[in-house]
């Protein structure tokens, strides 16, 4: 048989047998119970299917194959059904002139689609293609094309031989570039590209009144290339490390060994799909609140940093498990991470820890925690309660005893090389005119005497000035100056300071007035037993006034020391603000 009269006969078959089917069999077949919402069927004169709407189904399987046997349609909508892939036989509906298949789960087009010769609306939006074959620009009756809210890499540049194409909808996609051939387009009304990562439009496009182009800067278009240019240019690939997911979201940045000692870029926290966040020995003075932004971050590891302490807004982060801030010159454990309930590993080795809180109880989830190389002294019993540890590391530190709640078969305990030289000490209690201690240890020009003061269990180490009389602190870096009242006791742990400019405290005896050398001391309390504190607030004194040590009352937080004859309040900038007290 001849091949032409077996075309003719094969496309009369179909053209009839499309004649037999009616909108009731449709509807009994592939949707009978479907409401009339969601299924819609109209005929022609001759009782033709040319319009088909089949919504809100089930089609996970494939589009049914009774529907590529309705030759005569003309429209077909096809919304929200789940559609995963489209059939070669899409082919046979060689008659569409519409065809909307919105809000399903395509990841691509088959390049049939491009022999459909009468397609003029093609409606794929709201989908998950992520690019378009070449074949589109067989569809040369195309007048609209709609493609937003894809997944988008690429436009083919062929696409700029649909002459016909007036509507192009190509918003929120992941499109970088735009081909210069859709600038030719002479019939384009509409060019809708927002909410892309298009950072430069083809000449031929600027200044087009069709052309929408908004929010093309969002921080979904960073990419790891962009991110390494911005902040790490000269980076080593080991100081360096940006991976994305699936969805090209960056969930895990690595920048180490850099001088962020101005602050950690401001462009890091506006990266919320970020997982894991590794900043280590980059100089970071301090950890803005900011951090509170990164709501999916599960490891964070800042160990080799200069920062003292962490805000509050860390708390923010539920999803936490992992916290790794050793090598600061912490002092204390930070409130807020008590409050991290998803916590599995903590890690506080090598800083300059006194005291453990023992609120640290509350992280039921933890398995390990690091705390070598500190200055503790003691653990609270309460670490005996967290059920899930199993790895307690105390080495290098002044502990002299472990806690007997800790079951030492359950939990593997390291708290060896007990630092003799870290953790004897002598008191600081002297004032001008009296013997030098004799325990006394001087410098070598015999001008200072060099000891530690204790307070509740803690040290905090200082020197005398034999002829001045004047105690000199080191407290966490600079040395820091208070005059020689007759008996001082600094809680370490507690006591807060700020550099104050290398100048002396002293008191004024007639004002009953401690006064302040230097502008640097903000928020913080300085006492003494001539009865006066004072408190240093923007660069200003605000005098609290006389008090009387056997008669007074409580006033906001504080701690009661006894030493010697003298009751002594001891009110710090930590305790007022609750930072220490938890």
């Amino acid at each position: 048989m001849n091949s032409k009269i077996f075309l003719v006969l094969l496309s009369y078959l179909s053209i009839t047998l499309a004649a037999t089917i009616t909108c009731k069999q449709v509807k009994s077949e592939i949707c009978s119970s479907c409401s009339s919402d969601n299924f819609q069927c109209t005929t022609d004169g001759s009782g033709k299917i040319i319009s088909l709407l089949i919504n809100n189904q089930d089609f996970s399987k494939g589009i049914p194959s009774k529907i590529f046997s309705i030759t005569t349609l003309k429209d077909l909508y096809l919304n929200d059904d789940k559609i995963k892939t489209i059939s070669s036989k899409i082919t046979n509906l060689n008659n569409l002139r519409r065809l909307d298949l919105r809000g399903n789960q395509l990841t691509t087009l088959p390049k049939e689609i491009g022999n459909l010769s009468n397609l003029k609306y093609l409606k794929l939006s709201n989908n998950n293609i992520t690019s378009l074959h070449s074949t589109i620009e067989k569809n040369k009756a195309l007048i609209s094309l709609y493609l937003s809210n894809c997944k988008l890499k690429s436009i083919p540049s062929s696409i700029g031989k649909l002459s016909n194409l007036e509507s192009l909808l190509l918003k929120r996609n992941k499109l970088r570039t735009i081909p210069e051939e859709i600038g030719n387009l002479k019939n384009l009304k509409e060019l809708v590209l927002d909410n892309n990562c298009i950072f430069e439009l083809p000449s031929n496009l600027i200044e087009k009144d069709y052309v929408s182009y908004k929010n093309n800067d969002s921080i979904d278009c960073l990419t790891c290339e962009n991110l390494k240019e911005s902040l790490c240019s000269s980076c080593s690939d080991s100081d360096f490390e940006c991976k994305i997911d699936k969805n090209d979201k960056i969930y895990h940045l690595l920048i180490n060994n850099q001088d962020f000692s101005d602050g950690i870029p401001d462009i890091i926290f506006s990266i919320t799909s970020l997982k894991q966040l590794y900043l280590l020995n980059d100089k970071i003075p301090s950890v803005p609140a900011e951090i509170g932004n990164l709501i999916n971050l599960k490891r964070i590891d800042i160990r080799g940093n200069e920062f003292k302490t962490l805000p509050d807004e860390l708390e923010n982060l539920s999803s936490l498990q992992y916290l790794k801030i050793s090598n600061n010159p912490l002092t204390t454990v930070p409130c807020v991470i008590q409050n991290i309930k998803s916590l599995i590993y903590l890690y506080m080795s090598n800083c300059k820890l006194e005291t453990i809180s023992s609120e640290i109880e509350n992280l039921s989830n933890l398995q390990k925690l690091l705390l070598g190389s500190n200055e503790l002294r003691t653990i609270p019993d309460l670490v005996g309660n967290l059920n899930n540890l199993n790895e307690l590391v105390l080495s290098d530190n002044c502990i002299d005893n472990i806690p007997e709640t800790v079951d030492t078969d359950k939990v593997s305990v390291t708290s060896d090389n007990y630092n003799v030289e870290k953790c004897e000490y002598t008191w600081i209690q002297w004032k001008k005119g009296d013997p030098i201690p004799s325990n006394a240890v001087y410098s070598e020009d015999k001008k200072y005497v060099v000891g530690h003061t204790e307070i509740n269990g803690g040290i905090h180490s200082g020197y005398v000035d034999v002829e001045s009389g004047i105690l000199y602190l080191s407290y966490a870096g600079p040395k820091q100056y208070v005059s020689n009242i007759e008996i001082l006791t600094i809680p370490a742990g507690h006591y807060y300071w700020k550099e104050i400019n290398q100048e002396p405290l002293y008191i004024d005896g007639e004002k009953e007035e401690i006064v302040l050398g230097g502008k640097e001391a903000l928020g913080s309390y300085f006492y003494g037993e001539d009865l006066a504190v004072i408190r240093i607030k923007n660069e200003n004194v605000e005098y609290f006034g006389k008090m009387n040590l056997e008669n007074y009352g409580a006033v906001g937080f504080y701690d009661e020391y006894i030493v010697g004859k003298y009751e002594v309040l001891i009110y710090t900038k930590e305790s007022m603000d609750k930072v220490h007290y938890c």
